[in-house]
């Protein structure tokens, strides 16, 4: 009787969700929030605003100071974490930003781990909400799969996205996003500024566009 939500069923609404491209291929919301996700050079900024505006309960003015003040109330601020908490969700670096960006940052790097959460957009309208307009994606996604289904059918059965090496695709995803790649966890707060709950999970997502991004031939793709 009364509305239930987490992230599984959001996660499912996604899934089965469709962007219709403008050549008339339908893709799921899941795959073109996941591509912006990753490609999306602006995405940090929008992902950033969008998640700051649900925990402060709505938009307007003084977005960061509203966040941290509903923060405060629940019993959060920097002040309050460990040298180790912090560091958990921060660089090495970062550990010197001042109290309010640190919070900011690690707030929005953990709210999407909340599983009651409903940030994760489930319709292109919800989506459009956060991204702007959702033809390019869409495009892009249609085509990654495209280029997929011409290497399957070149390779054979015993090719398959999930035996892509997650080493080459992460050095993929810290070259799309201009971080060191060989520093664990400066890529991995780059993938947690997108709305990612782990490295390993931004790589799982990055699989079905890998080879569309890399332009990879089929000798090249064989672990």
């Amino acid at each position: 009787r009364r509305t239930w939500r987490n992230m599984y069923l959001r996660d499912w609404q996604a899934r089965f969700g469709e962007v219709t491209t403008a050549g008339g291929v339908r893709v799921p919301v899941e795959q073109v929030m996941r591509y912006s996700q990753i490609y999306e050079p602006g995405f940090p900024a929008r992902w950033r605003r969008h998640v700051l505006t649900w925990i402060a309960g709505g938009p307007g003015p003084r977005l960061g100071e509203r966040a941290a003040a509903a923060a405060r109330r629940d019993g959060i601020t920097a002040a309050d974490l460990a040298p180790a908490q912090a560091r958990y969700w921060l660089t090495a670096a970062e550990m010197t930003l001042p109290d309010r960006e640190k919070l900011t940052r690690i707030l929005v790097r953990a709210v999407p781990g909340d599983l009651t959460a409903a940030i994760w957009p489930v319709t292109a309208g919800e989506a459009e909400q956060i991204l702007g307009p959702l033809g390019g994606a869409a495009a892009a996604v249609a085509s990654a799969v495209a280029c997929n289904s011409r290497v399957l059918d070149t390779a054979g059965p015993e090719f398959a996205t999930w035996l892509l090496r997650e080493d080459l695709i992460v050095a993929h995803l810290a070259r799309q996003w201009g971080v060191d790649g060989g520093d664990g966890e400066t890529v991995t707060a780059a993938a947690r500024d997108r709305g990612f709950g782990s490295l390993a999970g931004a790589a799982d997502a990055a699989r079905v566009f890998y080879l569309a991004g890399e332009g990879m031939a089929v000798a090249g793709v064989r672990s």
